[in-house]
């Protein structure tokens, strides 16, 4: 069951409270690469679950620890999808549908990030 494109546009990229109590909690620059590290780490993920096709459990694991990782840096619409990927999975699906947005998610993350903090953060 994919998620409808307008439903996961009203997901925000980024999540405004938790980004802001994380900029409070680590040194100027940190969070950011963090987030940068956690982008990269998406894409590989992207790139194993795309290749885990009909591996639902490989599957299951890439997205868990997808989800993990983007909720705890604020990063709030990967975490959302990651989400949807992992529930999937637990349901004996791999959705290659919800994988392909994985991507644009990705993107655009990034672009929010590089607007706000710029290209060298």
């Amino acid at each position: 069951m994919a998620i409808p494109e307008s439903m996961l546009q009203t997901v925000a990229l980024l999540d405004p409270a938790l980004v802001a109590d994380l900029e409070q909690a680590f040194e100027p620059g940190v969070l950011q690469r963090y987030q940068k590290a956690a982008l990269a780490e998406a894409e590989r993920a992207e790139e194993s679950l795309r290749a885990a096709h009909g591996d639902v459990d490989a599957t299951r694991q890439l997205a868990h620890r997808l989800r993990g990782t983007a909720a705890s840096l604020g990063l709030a619409r990967l975490a959302h999808l990651a989400t949807a990927i992992e529930k999937q999975a637990l349901a004996g699906s791999h959705d290659s549908v919800l994988v392909a947005k994985l991507a644009p998610v990705i993107a655009a993350t990034r672009h929010i990030l590089l607007d706000e903090h710029g290209p060298s953060s």
